[in-house]
């Protein structure tokens, strides 16, 4: 049987806030944004950096892997990709997919979204 389910965009970026604060650090460098075409002025400058994907625009993701530099890669993570990772995360990680249904992410479900939306698996563990 296959459901379709909404999941609200504060929800999403709660997720994306406790991934990139405290869960990517140590597989993901530095990160930047860039917003969208929706006017965000009136937000602060941290609200800017992470609803650029909400906006139209993106988060720029750099991995930063140690043991293998070369293959380092460079992601724009956009709704779409946020999206997807979100798929897959109900699929195949049903457990942090319900902890962002409940409002309840923390650094870990937060990291598993972002792997899932950069590399579409958990890469890092």
């Amino acid at each position: 049987m296959k459901i379709n389910i909404t999941v609200s965009d504060e929800l999403v970026l709660n997720a994306l806030i406790s991934g990139i604060e405290g869960g990517i650090r140590y597989w993901a460098g530095q990160c930047t944004s860039e917003s969208g075409k929706v006017n965000v002025a009136n937000l602060g400058r941290v609200e800017r950096f992470y609803t650029a994907p909400f906006s139209g625009g993106h988060i720029v993701i750099n991995e930063t892997q140690e043991i293998e530099p070369k293959n380092n890669q460079t992601f724009k993570l956009t709704l779409e990709r946020l999206q997807k990772g979100l798929v897959i995360m109900a699929e195949k990680h049903p457990f942090h997919f319900a902890r962002i249904l409940r409002d309840n992410s923390d650094r870990i479900t937060g990291d598993v979204l972002v792997q899932l939306s950069c590399f579409e698996d958990i890469k890092y563990v």
